[in-house]
């Protein structure tokens, strides 16, 4: 784009802005602290989608302070059906260096906000120019459409070449004293009118300067990502029931979904005729219980962003508990499991043992 065109761009944008924001929470009053919780809900997550997670949120952890004294357990809890659980343990981390190095309120400098845990290039540019107004830029998947389509870049914009070309551009583009407005503009427009199909084109305030807009071509520019294979996998879960209480454990730390709880699950699925003797060492080896082991009750099934999980869910009974439950297990009821942090197929799960209890 000619640079003398720049301002007038900056000010459109602006003043769509200006007009046409979504009203959201983290809006009101541009608080570091809600602009930062915000920004780690919205990875990988959609706006509609975290809103109510994010009100939770804030309903019950309303400071830094109070995240970084809250339990593991709580602040997994609250984040129960956002995924990606590395976020939430990342922010309770970072909360407690803030506490520990800048007196509970989040850093306004660069580098030190970069130095938090769980803060990459994106979210400290953000952090930067919406809670502190400071001319940082940021690029995520709606700058990227935008900043391709005004400027006609055809090529993948995750490749290297290109993403140092669109962070150069966002760096040159912002709006010194308007920091602030003018990415989240270039965010809204890009999640609201430049979406990846059937942009509003005619609406967009910017498409005087859109390459992509008068060459007919923004159904193919960016150029669209090839779709990830999706790895299947076949898990066996004991429901292990003693009256109305049910075992569960806590999985290890690190890893996918660490320190969730979930059903006694396996990933590896022994033929039908051999299930039952190897569901019955295998509970006995990790648990200490001896267990009738029943036929299939029913699969649950579950889509993760890379692969899709079938999980085969066989009823299994315990006339007697150990005095002493092994580590990281404990035997509660469906109602006590409610007050877990699961993942979400074994929330549908434990719902569904519980329909099924109630019928």
């Amino acid at each position: 784009m000619n640079p003398d065109h720049l301002p007038d761009l900056q000010q459109a944008l602006l003043d769509w802005f200006a007009e046409h924001q979504r009203p959201l929470p983290w809006r009101r009053q541009y608080h570091p602290y809600e602009i930062w919780v915000s920004e780690i809900m919205l990875q990988q997550t959609q706006v509609k989608t975290m809103l109510p997670f994010y009100t939770r949120w804030m309903s019950e952890l309303p400071t830094v302070h109070s995240v970084a004294a809250a339990s593991e357990e709580m602040v997994l809890k609250l984040w129960e059906g956002l995924g990606y659980y590395s976020r939430a343990r990342n922010l309770q981390k970072a909360a407690r260096v803030i506490c520990d190095e800048h007196g509970g309120e989040l850093p306004a400098d660069f580098d030190h906000i970069r130095a938090l845990p769980g803060i990459g290039p994106y979210t400290a540019g953000a952090l930067a120019s919406i809670a502190f107004n400071q001319p940082r830029p940021v690029v995520d998947g709606n700058i990227e459409r935008v900043l391709c389509r005004i400027e006609g870049i055809g090529e993948p914009p995750k490749s290297t070449p290109v993403q140092k070309q669109l962070w150069s551009l966002a760096a040159e583009w912002i709006s010194h004293g308007h920091a602030r407005e003018f990415n989240q503009g270039l965010m809204e427009l890009g999640a609201t009118l430049c979406t990846p199909r059937n942009p509003s084109c005619l609406l967009c305030p910017v498409n005087t300067w859109c390459v992509a807009f008068h060459t007919g071509r923004t159904d193919t520019i960016p150029a669209p990502r090839g779709r990830p294979e999706i790895i299947r996998i076949e898990k066996l879960t004991a429901l292990v029931q003693n009256g109305d209480c049910w075992l569960v454990r806590k999985r290890p730390e690190g890893g996918l979904m660490g320190g969730l709880w979930e059903f006694p699950t396996w990933e590896e699925l022994p033929s039908e005729n051999s299930a039952a003797a190897w569901l019955t060492q295998q509970l006995h080896e990790d648990y200490g219980v001896a267990a009738r082991i029943g036929p299939e009750l029913f699969k649950m099934e579950h889509d993760y962003t890379r692969f899709h999980a079938t999980l085969h869910c066989r009823l299994c009974t315990v006339a007697e508990i150990p005095s002493v439950p092994p580590d990281n297990a404990q035997w509660l009821t469906l109602g006590e499991i409610s007050e877990l942090a699961l993942p979400r197929v074994f929330q549908r799960l434990r719902k569904r043992l519980l329909d099924e209890a109630s019928t």
